[in-house]
C-alpha cells in the first residue's frame, strides 16, 4: 500500500514533483496513522458526484458494472462514464479488460471495504435494495445467473421476503450441481432468517420448503437423525398449512429417514403408506414415485439388514437378490438405500407393488423372522436407538394388526 500513502502526499501537497525530482511541500508532513484512515481521506477529498458513484459501487462488489451502477446511484449509464474514468485516473478503480467501458474492478480490496464501511446503515440498505432490484431488472429472463448476488442484497436491504425465496432458489442451485456445503450454508441461512419473520401462512410454508427441501441434502451427508428431528419439529404446521405436493413429500421423507435411524419398520411404512395415499389423490404422479421407491426400500432395508447379520455370506447375495411377493405383486430389495429422486417410475413401482398391499405376510430369510416388530433373533434394523413416533403415526398404527412379510 506504499502507493497509496505516496498518492496521499501528492494529493495533500506532502510531496511536489519539478523536472523529475521530488521533495517535501512542508518540513511538516502529517500522514494519518493506518493504511484504512489513508483510503478515508482521499475518498473524503473527491467531489461529491465521484464520491457518490464510489459508494454506489462499493455496494456492488469488488467487480461493478455501469449499468447496474446506475441503477444504484440512479442516474442514465452515460452520466457514469466520465466519473468512472476519473476515477480510474484517480487509481481508486481499473476497467476490465473483457468490457473496459461497461465493467470496472477496484483497484484493492481493502479499498472496497473501508468505502462500504464509511456508509451510513440506512443509506446502505438503499443501496443494497437498488441493486437487488436493478438485478432482477437486468437478468429478468435467467434471474437464476445472478440468484447468489440476488440473495446477499435483498438479505441486506431488509427485504427479508425475497432474501428467503432467493435463497431457496440459490440453495437448489447448488443442490442441483452438488455442492453440498454451499446449499446447505443457503437452507441455514434462510431457516435462521424465517425465525425471526411473522407467522403466517406464506412464512409456514417457506418454512416447510426449507426443511423438506435440503432432505436429499441431509441424506447425502449422513446426517439422518438431525433431518429426523427437523422434520418432526414443522409436523403440525405440514398438517395444518401444506398443500398436497409439499405434505406428501414431507411424509415420504421422514418414512425414509426413519427407517436409516433405527425406528420400528411400521413406522417408516406407515409414514410412507400415508405419502403414498396423498399423491394418489392428488394425482401427483412423479410425487407418488418418489413416495412408492421410499414405501419400496423401507420394506427391504430391514430385510437385507436381517439377511447380512444373520446368515452366511454364501446366503446375503441370494438374499439381496430375493424377490419380494405378496398379493401377486413383486419387486426386488437391493442390499442399501438411496434417495427417491434417484429412482426411475417404473423401478419404484415394481419393488413396492408388494409393499402397498393392504396384507403382508411374515417371512424368513436365512433362518431368521422378521416382522413389523424387529427380528426375533435380537438384530433390529439398525444400531441406531429408535426415534419417538409421531402422533399422526400412532394414530394409524394402533386401530391396524401388526403388518409381517412372507417371502
Amino acid at each position: 500500500m506504499s502507493r497509496e500513502l505516496v498518492l496521499q502526499l501528492r494529493e495533500t501537497g506532502g510531496i511536489l514533483v519539478e523536472d523529475g525530482a521530488a521533495r517535501l511541500g512542508s518540513p511538516d508532513v502529517r500522514i494519518p496513522a493506518t493504511i484504512q484512515d489513508i483510503i478515508a481521506a482521499r475518498v473524503d477529498r473527491l467531489e461529491s458526484v465521484l464520491k457518490v458513484v464510489l459508494q454506489g459501487a462499493a455496494v456492488i462488489g469488488r467487480r461493478f458494472g455501469v449499468s447496474l451502477l446506475s441503477q444504484v446511484v440512479d442516474t442514465p449509464p452515460e452520466r457514469h462514464r466520465p466519473p468512472t474514468a476519473t476515477l480510474h485516473g484517480s487509481d481508486f478503480v481499473f476497467p476490465s479488460a473483457d468490457d473496459p467501458g461497461m465493467m470496472y474492478s477496484f483497484k484493492h480490496a481493502l479499498t472496497q471495504d473501508v468505502i462500504y464501511g464509511g456508509l451510513l446503515e440506512r443509506r446502505r440498505r438503499q443501496y443494497h435494495r437498488a441493486a437487488a432490484l436493478g438485478l432482477e431488472q437486468l437478468y429478468a429472463g435467467n434471474v437464476d445467473e445472478v440468484v447468489e448476488l440476488l440473495v446477499y442484497h435483498f438479505g441486506r436491504s431488509g427485504d427479508d421476503d425475497k432474501a428467503v425465496d432467493y435463497g431457496l432458489a440459490a440453495a437448489e442451485k447448488a443442490q442441483r450441481r452438488w455442492a453440498n456445503i454451499e446449499a446447505l450454508a443457503f437452507f441455514e441461512e434462510a431457516i435462521k432468517r424465517l425465525a425471526s419473520m411473522p407467522d403466517t401462512p406464506v412464512n409456514r410454508l417457506r418454512r416447510i420448503d426449507a426443511v423438506v427441501k435440503q432432505a436429499e441434502l441431509m441424506f447425502a451427508l449422513g446426517r439422518h437423525a438431525e433431518h429426523v428431528q427437523a422434520l418432526s419439529a414443522i409436523e403440525e404446521i405440514v398438517d395444518a398449512t401444506a398443500d398436497a405436493p409439499r405434505k406428501a413429500a414431507w411424509y415420504y421423507w421422514t418414512g425414509f429417514l426413519h427407517s436409516l435411524t433405527g425406528a420400528r419398520p411400521d413406522v417408516s411404512i406407515e409414514y410412507c403408506r400415508r405419502a403414498v395415499e396423498i399423491a394418489e389423490q392428488a394425482g401427483l404422479d412423479e410425487i407418488r414415485a418418489s413416495a412408492d421407491s421410499c414405501l419400496g426400500q423401507v420394506y427391504c432395508l430391514p430385510l437385507v439388514a436381517c439377511a447380512t447379520r444373520s446368515t452366511p455370506a454364501s446366503a446375503r447375495s441370494q438374499c439381496s437378490r430375493r424377490t419380494v411377493t405378496s398379493g401377486g405383486h413383486a419387486g426386488r430389495c437391493g442390499a442399501s438405500a438411496s434417495p427417491p429422486s434417484r429412482w426411475g417410475t417404473g423401478r419404484a413401482a415394481s419393488i413396492t407393488a408388494a409393499a402397498r398391499s393392504p396384507t403382508v405376510r411374515r417371512s424368513t430369510i436365512g433362518g431368521s423372522w422378521w416382522s413389523a416388530g424387529g427380528v426375533a433373533d435380537g438384530h433390529t434394523s439398525s444400531a441406531a436407538t429408535p426415534l419417538p413416533e409421531s402422533r399422526a403415526v400412532r394414530r394409524r398404527s394402533t386401530s391396524r394388526p401388526a403388518r409381517t412379510m412372507r417371502r
